[in-house]
């Protein structure tokens, strides 16, 4: 459903509402359980008030800063720190974020020289550090303002993991 084009500060407001809408008609008309679709939208604009990014599911919209949590989050939130996300257009940025979820845990350099207590620095914890499950699929579409349509973006066609 397409409405008017709003200041950059309610577009993307716009934009998340009606994405989650949309979520919540698929799920109640296609008996799709609610929950077990989520979307992140994140809305670039050049100046940074602007920008903002928002997780989305058929509950609502929330707005959330790139922070991974749970089991693997100290691994992929390192990898968040080190990419400075607004100087990326959005091709480079969704790229450089599947590569940090879909890429397999690397051992710690040294366990030995680690003394720290935290626990994702033993080799028990990195034995099962946090992967995708192989049922997840991952969908990348992008809403350009100029056309007001939502495109799939062809490189990621539900990418499936096996």
């Amino acid at each position: 459903r397409m409405g008017p084009v709003v200041s950059n500060n309610g577009y993307p407001i716009y934009m998340a509402h009606e994405a989650s809408l949309w979520m919540a008609q698929c799920a109640a008309s296609k008996s799709i359980r609610p929950l077990s679709t989520v979307g992140l939208l994140a809305f670039c604009s050049d100046s940074d008030e602007a920008s903002c990014l928002y997780l989305i599911d058929a509950t609502g919209y929330y707005p959330v800063r790139a922070h991974a949590v749970g089991k693997g989050a100290t691994r992929v939130n390192a990898g968040l720190r080190k990419v400075n996300w607004r100087q990326l257009d959005w091709e480079t940025a969704v790229d450089k974020l599947l590569d940090l979820l879909l890429a397999p845990p690397q051992p710690p350099q040294s366990l030995s020289n680690n003394l720290s207590n935290d626990a994702s620095s033993s080799p028990e914890s990195f034995a099962n550090d946090w992967h995708l499950s192989n049922k997840t699929r991952i969908e990348v579409a992008v809403a350009e303002r100029k056309s007001k349509e939502l495109k799939r973006v062809n490189r990621y066609p539900f990418l499936a993991l096996n």
